[in-house]
């Protein structure tokens, strides 16, 4: 398989300096992006972004691969032969940030954290959707075709449906800064940052149970889909 890495934030001195709470990155811009065979551990390049200051998520569909432009507000759409532009969507928000793809509807989900918003991108067509969320609009995860995400500054979760393009559900309160989801086992975890805990969330019903105090603050969460 291949990884394409973007190259905004940098860590001082990684794996030397201990990392506090906040990752402590270097506001220093680095347009760059990476594609990486991990099987063979090939570079196979590695070239500066144009019309990109600030790349943030990326994702690979097909032989493209799509990333979020921050500052730009837009979506760029990179070959992966060369790595040259080939086309952009505009996000029309502030802070698009993390990338997720429903495949059935063909639609990739843009959160904007600034706007507190999700952009919906028909990646065929090029037609896109806005829908207002909660503040903070950040972690993203597609199941089937719902989009859940989590609105780290209100604390609260939205899941939206691709092919309609409209809000399902915005549960309140889940907790405090909800900053990363991952699904397995018909249940959507949910990260919290700020209250150090994970939340499940039934993702048919779209409920929550379960709340899980940790000993840390969550940054990220990835469950393996055999438990």
């Amino acid at each position: 398989g291949r990884v394409l890495v973007t190259g905004y934030g940098e860590f001082p001195r990684p794996h030397t300096d201990p990392v506090s709470r906040r990752p402590p990155f270097v506001e220093s811009l680095n347009a760059r992006a990476t594609l990486i065979d991990v099987g063979s551990r090939i570079v196979l390049f590695d070239r500066i972004i144009e019309d990109c200051a600030k790349p943030h998520a990326s994702r690979i569909i097909g032989e493209s691969a799509y990333v979020t432009c921050e500052i730009e507000k837009q979506v760029l759409v990179l070959d992966l032969e060369n790595g040259q532009t080939m086309r952009s969507f505009a996000t029309r928000q502030e802070g698009s940030h993390v990338l997720g793809f429903a495949p059935g509807s063909r639609t990739l989900a843009v959160s904007n954290t600034d706007s507190g918003s999700l952009t919906l991108i028909d990646i065929d067509s090029g037609e896109t959707a806005v829908l207002d969320l909660g503040k903070g609009s950040e972690g993203l995860l597609v199941v089937d075709d719902r989009i859940w995400v989590g609105n780290a500054w209100d604390g609260s979760v939205s899941v939206v449906d691709a092919q309609t393009q409209t809000v399902l559900k915005t549960i309140e309160s889940v907790c405090n800064f909800p900053i990363s989801l991952s699904h397995a086992r018909g249940q959507v975890w949910v990260a919290c940052f700020g209250s150090a805990q994970v939340v499940s969330v039934d993702a048919e019903t779209i409920v929550p149970g379960r709340h899980i105090r940790l000993e840390d603050q969550p940054l990220h969460l990835l469950l393996h889909p055999d438990l």
